[in-house]
């Protein structure tokens, strides 16, 4: 039954009909000089309006952001130095609710008093282990640490999964081992 009302509701999306997506960029500077250390890509229950970079409100010379209309979540990539969240409606995580799906640059200090504040002016994912709020900006003075679970349906309805040093998932590394010895056999 979920199968069938996912199925349904994809076919509404590719033909515009129900729903929208945005992806939201997110860049430390002014003018998106460098590679996002955040993109969040949602399910929206309104249209999309891309945009160019453009200063963050309230911080706008801290954080630029772009926006992007993509016809839905990203496809899922398994890249070194990246922590990739979703997060879904209900309580088992089903694939049938996901709402947002995230992707976080590790060992990144995200310097913002507004995202992170008003206790935190900055934080930064440790690997895949923890995410820890600063009280300074320059990510030095710890506030609060928050352990994280990978691969598992959390009680916030969220699912970290943490990248991969090749940029393959270990079930993609395992078939092409097995694609490998295969040519190997006699």
């Amino acid at each position: 039954m979920k199968l069938a009302l996912f199925l349904i509701s994809l076919a509404l999306c590719v033909l515009s009909v129900s729903c929208a997506f945005r992806t939201q960029y997110m860049y430390q500077g002014t003018g998106c000089p460098s590679e996002a250390f955040y993109v969040s890509t949602r399910d929206l229950t309104t249209t999309c309006n891309a945009t160019t970079c453009a200063p963050y409100n309230n911080e706008e010379n801290v954080l630029s952001i772009k926006w992007e209309c993509p016809t839905g979540f990203p496809t899922p990539v398994s890249k070194s130095g990246e922590i990739y969240i979703s997060t879904f409606d209900d309580a088992s995580c089903s694939a049938t609710s996901k709402n947002r799906y995230e992707v976080y640059k590790t060992n990144v200090c995200i310097k913002s008093s507004v995202i992170f504040g008003p206790s935190y002016n900055s934080g930064k994912y440790i690997g895949c282990e923890k995410f820890i709020l600063y009280t300074d900006d320059a990510c030095k003075t710890e506030g609060s640490t928050n352990s994280l679970t990978m691969n598992t349906c959390g009680t916030d309805k969220k699912i970290y999964k943490c990248g991969s040093a090749s940029g393959l998932s270990v079930s993609m590394m395992v078939m092409l081992l097995v694609a490998i010895l295969g040519m190997f056999s006699f």
